[in-house]
């Protein structure tokens, strides 16, 4: 036979146990939004890595080119100053 103190905590315990069933789900939904956001977010990750490995590459192409085109200007001007030393001397023969 049942107290009825022994009722309230059988009712206490009831409750109890319904409180934490109520907060283990609204924690495992908590746990899949956070894994959600997770995903999301190394998703984007990777793909602002990629989108970092491609603007690398550009930009060392972009200086290969900028080198090359230095190096092009220089000759250019060397060249021209052998022209112009060759054209002095042979004037001067």
């Amino acid at each position: 036979m049942n107290t009825p103190n022994q009722n309230d905590n059988d009712n206490d315990i009831r409750q109890i146990t319904s409180e934490l069933e109520a907060i283990e789900q609204r924690l495992q939904a908590i746990l899949e939004t956070l894994n959600a956001e997770i995903k999301h977010t190394d998703h984007a990750l990777k793909r602002f890595q990629d989108e970092m490995r491609a603007v690398e590459k550009r930009e060392a192409r972009a200086s290969l080119w900028y080198k090359r085109l230095a190096f092009i200007i220089v000759g250019l001007f060397l060249l021209s100053m052998l022209v112009l030393i060759l054209k002095a001397k042979f004037e001067a023969a």
